[in-house]
């Protein structure tokens, strides 16, 4: 007949088999939010804003080119 210490389950076993558990809960809650997202953005919850946003008119500028940059004699040095 066993004793006591040898009938109680290993400590191991039990973090294993929770973090199993965990694990498959968050994953199956993962898929509903990822199943509810979809729906949501199918049944148009993302298809208009809430609040409408003006658009501004668009202007556009040709700019001219930039000038050269001054010529330093410093630049021309080569040290080896």
């Amino acid at each position: 007949m066993k004793d006591h210490a040898q009938q109680q389950r290993s400590p191991v076993r039990f973090v294993v088999g929770t973090s199993a558990v965990v694990g498959v809960v968050a994953l199956l809650v993962v898929i509903l939010l990822h199943i509810l997202a979809v729906i949501g953005l199918t049944l148009g919850m993302g298809a208009s804003t809430s609040v409408p946003v003006p658009k501004p008119p668009i202007q556009t500028r040709v700019l001219p080119p930039p000038p050269p940059p001054p010529h330093n004699a410093a630049h021309d040095v080569v040290l080896f």
